[in-house]
């Protein structure tokens, strides 16, 4: 488990300004991002610090999030015409 002293703090300033990165999917690239695959992450704080989960507040830490096989229903877009095929592939 990777655990992050002030070093990984984005701080308050960069973090407002670094929000329209975050929505477009391009926060990526700044040094205080790291990406990481995981069937499950627990989030602790020491103060309680809140929650976004799809643009909504879910709540605040401590808080786990846990993948569940299977409980993810998926629209097909390939019929939808929604998105073009150069816009979206599925992943096996």
């Amino acid at each position: 488990m990777r655990e992050c002293a002030s070093a990984c703090d984005i701080g308050r300033v960069k973090g407002v300004l670094s929000l329209p990165r975050l929505y477009r999917g391009t926060h990526g690239s700044l040094a205080e991002v790291e990406f990481a695959r995981a069937t499950r992450v627990a989030i602790e704080s020491e103060e309680p610090v809140g929650i976004e989960a799809d643009g909504e507040l879910a709540g605040s830490t401590p808080v786990v999030f846990e993948v569940i096989p299977n409980a993810l229903e998926v629209i097909d877009w390939r019929h939808s015409g929604i998105l073009s095929r150069d816009q979206a592939h599925l992943i096996d």
